[in-house]
């Protein structure tokens, strides 16, 4: 599928070193195409991660959406600002995109789904347990951390079952308002849909909106900004590749 749209060579390189609880990450480049896998999982979910990686850049080239940082809001910022920056627009990217790739993987692929999502649930449940636990002071901190929560929970529903349940059941004992406000905001992108770039551009700005709303109701502050200062755009391949 990927060489419809690009003979870019594939660089395959080792991210246990890097980050060692991640699955993995990718990228495309003017040049060539990254992909980071896990050297400490097994082969089959490396199999399952590496084609997660490549439909994302498949998407890319299809004309999905993509997300920029807005040049005003990134030119405030301080090197090691602009590196959270660039993690919050990552997160934002693969967010979107993971509305329409857990469904066309598991339609399309015959993988080992059962082992990568048992390990995609071990560590999404190490992250809600890592989360503050601060709900009765309701500093900025606690729901900043929600808003990341809801983000992640847009995935949850496309998990296959028993996992699925396991996580919402998790998420939403951990916090009832973040599960609450991403269940809402799920619906809302359900009506729309995931299937065309179109459906899937609609869905990526409205929960934009829906997150940063959700920061400025809920005095989060400066840090906001990560949210506020990206940007949809409405076909990935008019934002500029890295070296």
């Amino acid at each position: 599928m990927l060489r419809r749209f690009t003979a870019k060579p594939i660089q395959v390189k080792d991210i246990a070193e890097i980050h060692p609880t991640y699955l993995g990450a990718g990228g495309e480049r003017k040049n060539w195409i990254e992909i980071y896998l896990n050297s400490n999982i097994s082969t089959s979910v490396q199999e399952v991660v590496f084609i997660h990686e490549l439909t994302h850049i498949i998407m890319r080239n299809q004309g999905f959406p993509g997300i920029a940082m807005r040049a005003d809001v990134a030119g405030r910022f301080n090197p090691i600002q602009k590196n959270d920056f660039i993690d919050y627009r990552n997160l934002f990217s693969s967010t979107i995109d993971h509305l329409r790739i857990y469904a066309t993987m598991q339609k399309e692929y015959s993988l080992d789904f059962d082992s990568y999502f048992r390990l995609q649930i071990e560590a999404k449940t190490r992250k809600l347990q890592k989360f503050p636990d601060r709900e009765s002071s309701k500093n900025d901190e606690y729901f900043h951390s929600v808003q990341q929560l809801i983000l992640d929970g847009l995935e949850y529903p496309f998990y296959p079952e028993p996992f699925k349940q396991e996580i919402m059941t998790l998420f939403k004992s951990t916090t009832t308002q973040g599960f609450m406000a991403s269940s809402a905001l799920f619906s809302k992108v359900s009506k729309i849909g995931f299937e065309t770039p179109q459906e899937l551009f609609k869905c990526a700005v409205l929960i934009q909106n829906q997150i940063v709303h959700y920061g400025e109701k809920k005095s989060v502050g400066p840090v906001n900004q990560l949210y506020s200062g990206l940007v949809v755009v409405r076909d990935a391949r008019d934002i500029p590749l890295p070296d």
